[in-house]
């Protein structure tokens, strides 16, 4: 028996979706959405356009044609500014290399997303307070990026990608980077936050294993998505 993901509303549109670099064509018009909250896992071979795509849903690269909606708003007839904003307020980015700040503490580079929107003082420290317990590195609040573990460095850049409440997590391959028993804690993290604060995420991934986290499995081959959505049963999404 296969899980259904309940909530209908739905959070991403991509239509028509074609990217083109030079005389090679990427993305082939891809068509699909994501609801609120639901975790997609994307798969695919090398040189497939997964990295491509999840730029375009993350509004860094712009499609040739086609269309990509967050929560409505169409990304490609934003203004640079309005796009900057969007993606500031509404996207978070967890990559495989981290990509904390070496010179801002781990206090400082959860903080800083905050910073960037406007937050109060106030309103910062209670959003820190309680990243910090929710990944477990409350301890290590002062150290620098250098210092810390492979595995406490995703954890602080997974409680960075949160920290001003997206509707939308981008992953790509968050646990590349780590062992195998570090990286099943930081996707437990992923799958606990996701759900607690109900955050959609496209995770791009080569291993099947961590597909376990998701609703559901897109798989990207020369451009297009091969096949029908696979989605995941009971078991492997309780994992």
């Amino acid at each position: 028996m296969t899980q259904q993901y309940q909530n209908s509303k739905t959070l991403l549109e991509v239509h028509g979706l074609r990217k083109v670099f030079g005389e090679t064509v990427v993305l082939r018009g891809l068509d699909f959405t994501v609801a609120k909250g639901e975790r997609i896992a994307l798969m695919g071979p090398s040189g497939s356009g997964k990295s491509t795509l999840l730029n375009c849903l993350g509004g860094i690269e712009r499609p040739d044609q086609g269309e990509v909606l967050l929560s409505g708003n169409e990304l490609t007839s934003l203004s640079a500014d309005e796009l900057a904003c969007l993606r500031r307020c509404t996207i978070g980015t967890v990559f495989q290399f981290f990509h904390l700040l070496p010179t801002l503490t781990v206090r400082e580079n959860i903080a800083f997303p905050m910073e960037l929107a406007g937050w109060s003082q106030a309103k910062i420290k209670k959003q820190l307070g309680q990243l910090l317990e929710e990944v477990k590195i409350g301890h290590r609040a002062g150290a620098y990026p250098e210092t810390l573990s492979g595995g406490e460095q995703q954890r602080v850049a997974v409680a960075r990608s949160l920290a001003v409440g997206p509707s939308l997590l981008l992953a790509d391959e968050p646990t590349g980077n780590l062992d195998r028993k570090t990286g099943d804690t930081v996707l437990n993290l992923m799958e606990q936050l996701s759900e607690k604060h109900n955050v959609a995420m496209v995770m791009v991934t080569h291993d099947e294993r961590s597909t376990r986290i998701c609703h559901r499995i897109l798989r990207l081959e020369d451009g297009v998505l091969a096949g029908v959505p696979e989605e995941r049963n009971e078991e492997e999404t309780a994992g």
